[in-house]
């Protein structure tokens, strides 16, 4: 399993990736030019990934071949009026093949998933796992060289935090991890799903499957996005070097000012009454919520287990 690389702290674009990036490739930087959006649903991941998409498209022109290629995009809803920033076969393709490994729901998860991350994998006999594999290939392909078209890319998908093992053996263009996050009684209050618990579940996910692959990762915060115009361009400026330290080619030298001028921040349309999911708010959900805010959930692996001195000091999520 490749090396973590920690980019979520300030400075993002650190001395670490620098140094492994071009010691492995004799004094050059790698080049990576996919970008794989995931986490947890209502989280900002369409938000992040409209900003990625400008961020990629420095020169104009249609952005729509940045984030789908020439494929369909996921219709837009009375959730998401202005749109997903998906790639309808990725999620058709992801969702039918989370159904088919794990026997239900996306959103399902084996009990205890939290508390021991598990990479996502083919199962049943080797016969079996080889014409999943193969099945999964034959629609994968096409869709990667499709973007590929198009370099640097973003794909965006919620349930790459469980399905990116699978698609990484294709990725041959290389790429780096954006996790957007959000408090866990605004993500149980907006969702259809009104669960922390599945919150908890596709952030551990998320976070376990980006360092067993090794792909470098940045944390990206909802609440920076929607609390003003000075948190909103840091962040900003900290994703852009994120992305350019981690190799994206085609980046200008700093973010355009205009990048956040079309930025869709509704955050009215994801904001509901919280006061009723306080219950749900079990102590490792606390633990990873605290370790997402301070920046350590890169360095510190789920599970996030903590005693009774520890749920102490975490108090209230806020």
């Amino acid at each position: 399993m490749g090396r973590r690389r920690l980019l979520n702290d300030h400075p993002w674009c650190d001395a670490d990736i620098q140094g492994v990036a071009a010691a492995r490739l004799g004094g050059k930087q790698k080049r990576r030019a996919a970008v794989i959006v995931m986490g947890m649903s209502r989280s900002g991941t369409s938000l992040t990934t409209s900003i990625i998409t400008k961020l990629l498209n420095p020169g104009g022109g249609d952005e729509k071949t940045v984030y789908m290629g020439s494929g369909a995009p996921y219709p837009a809803d009375h959730a998401n009026p202005n749109g997903y920033y998906e790639r309808r076969d990725v999620i058709s393709l992801d969702y039918g093949t989370l159904r088919t490994i794990e026997k239900g729901a996306w959103y399902n998860f084996p009990p205890g998933f939290a508390q021991h991350p598990t990479l996502l994998n083919y199962s049943g006999s080797p016969s079996l796992a080889a014409h999943q594999r193969r099945a999964f290939e034959e629609k994968a392909v096409p869709i990667l060289a499709d973007m590929d078209k198009r370099q640097p890319w973003v794909l965006k998908d919620v349930r790459f935090a469980r399905m990116l093992p699978l698609w990484w053996p294709l990725l041959t263009a290389g790429a780096v991890c954006v996790i957007p996050y959000r408090n866990p009684l605004d993500v149980a209050a907006s969702s259809i799903l009104h669960s922390t618990r599945v919150w908890e579940n596709y952030m551990s996910a998320a976070l376990a499957t980006t360092a067993a692959l090794g792909c470098p990762t940045a944390l990206v915060s909802y609440h920076d996005w929607t609390s003003g115009d000075a948190r909103a361009r840091r962040q900003l400026a900290g994703l852009h070097a994120f992305l350019r330290c981690a190799g994206v080619p085609g980046l200008t030298a700093e973010p355009s000012p205009g990048v956040l001028e079309h930025a869709v921040l509704a955050s009215a349309t994801h904001t509901r009454d919280t006061a009723s999911y306080q219950s749900q708010l079990s102590p490792s959900v606390r633990c990873l919520w605290e370790r997402l805010r301070n920046g350590s959930a890169l360095r510190h692996r789920p599970p996030c287990i903590v005693g009774k001195a520890s749920v102490e000091r975490l108090g209230t999520v806020r």
